[in-house]
């Protein structure tokens, strides 16, 4: 997560840049559209430089969101109070919005165009434009960062423009400064819990919690063995790519598997037993198992056995509930179907999309003798389908050798238990 602090860093500090001035000594005195041209160039080259930062340093979309909306609150809230004008922060979303999706972009540009001549208001064009773009990426089926970048856009966005009064009446003017600070206590909390949740979620459910005697962690320190195991797939593309580095290699992984993605892609799930790796149950549907019942625990373990097994007459007994979240009826439903629950303790953290050489570090600085490593083959921000795993394919290789050199052995999940068994540790 280094990584997208400094890209955050640097995105906030590139928006508060005062480049403006450095492009107005392009244009002679008087020019007619030095003071448009101006703000239009600079905040174009804000907006350009961070996502180019961060598509050479990155590459992923999670990384690309991440420059242009720390961008834009560079540009609206610089550290040095300045009066911005609001135009630039559109001119930043929109250079992102490009970069992440052409076929978005397109479609906001023609909305704003409509609403503009509906309205012809060039205040309402922006908040209502920016509001249909979370709308708009839904529709194309984009990932789920997409979603998060457009929808916190829209919220800025329309916090700078909305304008409620009316003809400076005091009454008007009483309510525009309610509402511009109800808008802004509930941005700040909003990002509050935002910035929590994604710590909780790296600092806890991505790198586990502590050992428990219905679940099986890490194998015996006593044997330099690693277990490699890769969630939320399959994906038609990123899993076979996995399973050429890995045949290439000689390694055996274990895949848990989503039972609806074993019902759409059967060839990829028959390559994975084909070729020696281990398959186990990662529920049907990939939702949380907080707050289910026994019934629904039961039936989202049996839809994804039964698809699992109609496939490739593999029964599993190996079962990780979606990030690493359980309670005490999972663990009961889990003893009563004869499951082992397989969780990790070491996590690559490619759910965030981190650069390929981001993931290496992580996975050498933290790996040890036993320990079960965990990737991602498919599985998006909030969904269970969808993100980048292009960085963790590229990635793969560099461990596998770097892991060797260390004099690693690469066993499945199945016999580092079995290992554990044999060293006596608990």
């Amino acid at each position: 997560m280094g990584s997208f602090y400094i890209l955050a860093f640097m995105g906030y500090t590139v928006g508060q840049l005062p480049v403006e001035q450095v492009v107005r000594r392009l244009f002679p005195p008087g020019h007619p559209h030095a003071e448009t041209s101006s703000f239009l160039f600079s905040e174009a080259l804000k907006g350009l430089f961070s996502i180019s930062i961060a598509r050479l340093w990155i590459g992923t979309p999670f990384a690309l969101v991440v420059a242009g909306l720390f961008t834009l609150i560079g540009q609206m809230w610089p550290f040095i109070p300045s009066a911005p004008h609001y135009w630039r922060g559109v001119i930043i979303v929109s250079i992102t919005l490009s970069s992440l999706s052409a076929r978005v972009f397109t479609l906001a540009v023609v909305v704003g165009i409509s609403v503009l001549l509906a309205t012809r208001s060039l205040s309402a064009t922006p908040v209502l434009t920016s509001l249909t773009i979370p709308v708009l990426v839904l529709l194309s089926r984009k990932p789920d960062i997409y979603f998060v970048f457009s929808t916190l856009a829209a919220g800025i966005i329309s916090y700078q423009f909305i304008d409620l009064s009316d003809n400076g009446t005091c009454l008007a003017s009483t309510r525009y400064r309610m509402v511009k600070s109800v808008m802004r206590k509930t941005f700040v909390f909003v990002s509050i819990v935002s910035i929590l949740l994604l710590f909780y979620l790296n600092r806890y459910v991505y790198r586990g919690f502590g050992m428990h005697v219905d679940l099986f962690r890490r194998g015996p320190s006593s044997f330099p063995v690693v277990a490699l195991t890769f969630d939320d797939g399959p994906h038609p593309y990123y899993t076979n790519q996995i399973l050429d580095i890995l045949k290439e290699n000689g390694v055996r992984a274990t895949f848990f598997l989503v039972g609806k993605h074993v019902e759409m892609y059967p060839d990829v799930v028959l390559r994975i037993c084909e070729e020696g790796h281990e398959i186990g149950n990662h529920t049907y549907s990939h939702q949380r198992m907080l707050g289910m019942s026994a019934k629904q625990v039961m039936h989202e373990i049996t839809r994804t056995e039964n698809a699992i097994r109609d496939v490739t007459g593999y029964e599993t007994r190996l079962f990780r509930p979606p990030q690493g979240l359980y309670t005490s009826t999972v663990l009961e439903v889990l003893q009563e179907m004869k499951y082992t629950m397989v969780l990790w303790s070491v996590s690559s953290q490619d759910w965030a999309e981190p650069s390929w050489r981001q993931i290496v570090r992580t996975v050498l600085k933290s790996t040890g003798s036993g320990d079960i490593i965990l990737f991602h083959d498919n599985g998006d921000l909030l969904g269970a389908q969808g993100g980048d795993r292009s960085n963790t394919v590229r990635a793969l290789p560099v461990l596998i050798q770097g892991l060797k050199q260390e004099g690693y052995t690469f066993v499945t999940c199945t016999e580092m238990m079995v290992l554990r068994g044999l060293s006596g540790e608990r």
